[in-house]
């Protein structure tokens, strides 16, 4: 949003219509007390995340490019699966994008909103990202 907060396009009872934009997504990530000064941007490309930046995190530090993809978990979750992770122009290694993963996600939990709605599909329909809820 123009604001830089995240908006419901429609919520009822146990029902969510959540949609986010690139930018959206930025301010989402930049927030956090450990990717708050990697001045993280993010696109979204052929149904996935593209996320730039400079790392400053575990023992590297650096021009980062990252791709991933979303994923519901435990229908109340979602997360953020790394696809490739590059640090200085070289692949991160999988334990490092395994602790990164950690760290970050879920990027959403549902139980901690009014209601607890069961997520049903996370997807990217061009520059927005769409979560729904049965």
């Amino acid at each position: 949003t123009a604001e830089n907060e995240l908006g419901f396009t429609g919520a009822r009872t146990q029902e969510v219509n959540f949609v986010a934009s690139p930018e959206d997504f930025s301010f989402l990530l930049g927030r956090g007390n450990d990717t708050k000064k990697m001045n993280l941007k993010v696109k979204f490309e052929e149904n996935k995340i593209h996320v730039t930046g400079h790392w400053k995190l575990f023992v590297f530090q650096g021009p980062m490019d990252l791709v991933g993809s979303f994923r519901i978990a435990n229908s109340d979750q979602v997360h953020l699966v790394v696809d490739s992770l590059k640090i200085n122009d070289r692949n991160a290694p999988p334990s490092v994008i395994r602790q990164f993963q950690e760290k970050i996600n879920p990027l959403m939990d549902t139980s901690d909103f009014l209601f607890s709605p069961k997520l049903r599909m996370v997807k990217i329909e061009g520059q927005r990202l769409i979560l729904t809820s049965e």
